[in-house]
C-alpha cells in the first residue's frame, strides 16, 4: 500500500520540479523525485493511510510533521540526530511535529538550517508552508 500525499504537498513537489527542469530552482529535479517517493512510500509503522491533511488518529503527523520526517528520511538522519544537533530534546521536536505544540518561526529557520547542514538546502520556504498549513506562526 503506498501512502497518499496531501493535495499542498504534491502541488508543492510538482512545482519544484517543474522548475528545476526549467532551471530556475535551486533544488535539484532528483532530489525532489526521491522526496516526492519518500512522502508517497508506505510508512513502517502501523498506520491507516493518509487521507486528511490534519492530524487524526489514522494521521497523527502534521503537515509540517509529515515534511519534516520526509526530509530526515531522504538525508538519513534521525530525531535523535536533529534533536542533539539543534540543542532540544526530541520529545520537544516530537510535539512539534504532531502537533502537540505549535511550530514557531524559529523551528522553521533551525529545522531549516539542520537539513542545510545535512545536505538539503533551501527548504525554508516548504517549511515554512506547511507551518502555515498547520496554523504554526507566520
Amino acid at each position: 500500500m503506498t501512502g497518499k500525499l496531501p493535495v499542498w504537498m504534491s502541488n508543492y513537489i510538482d512545482s519544484s520540479i517543474e522548475s528545476s527542469e526549467n532551471g530556475m530552482a535551486k533544488v535539484s529535479r532528483a532530489f525532489l523525485v526521491e522526496l516526492r517517493n519518500a512522502l508517497a512510500a508506505p510508512t513502517q509503522q502501523p498506520s491507516g493511510e493518509v487521507t486528511e491533511e490534519q492530524p487524526s488518529l489514522t494521521n497523527p503527523l502534521t503537515p509540517y510533521g509529515m515534511l519534516v520526517r520526509a526530509l530526515r528520511i531522504v538525508s538519513g538522519t534521525t530525531l535523535m540526530d536533529m534533536a542533539q544537533h539543534l540543542g532540544r530534546g526530541p520529545a520537544e521536536l516530537s510535539a512539534i511535529e504532531f502537533g502537540r505544540k505549535p511550530v514557531r518561526d524559529a523551528d522553521v529557520v533551525d529545522a531549516a538550517h539542520f537539513f542545510a547542514c545535512a545536505g538539503i538546502q533551501s527548504t525554508t520556504h516548504a517549511l515554512t508552508i506547511a507551518a502555515r498549513a498547520q496554523g504554526g506562526e507566520s
